[in-house]
């Protein structure tokens, strides 16, 4: 038995789908101060910059109010953001940083 779907059917799956998809936040940010940059990833990128200026993280608490967001990427599962994390914190990821950056 083949199971055939309507045109119209698929696009309000496929705009169902999309609506419980979850997109994971891979960013960077620089201190205009120190010149330091920060790696990380989250869900709510919104929230966690807001979180970075206001001093809740222990390791951007200097000169919080300093850091901006510089480059950041959408990715779709945590798996993915993690290793995205840790690539843009090795020698390779900072090279292509400062590619994207320049």
């Amino acid at each position: 038995m083949q199971v055939r779907f309507l045109p119209e059917l698929l696009l309000l799956i496929e705009k169902t789908f999309l609506i419980f998809t979850i997109m994971f936040y891979v960013y960077v940010l620089r201190n205009e101060v120190t010149g330091k940059f920060y790696k990380g990833q989250i869900i709510t990128l919104q929230k966690r910059l807001i979180e970075h200026r206001q001093s809740h993280t222990k390791t951007t608490s200097n000169n919080s109010t300093f850091w901006e967001l510089i480059y950041y990427e959408e990715v779709e599962t945590r798996e993915l953001a993690l290793k995205r994390e840790k690539y843009f914190k090795t020698s390779a990821g900072r090279r292509f940083l400062k590619s994207v950056l320049s």
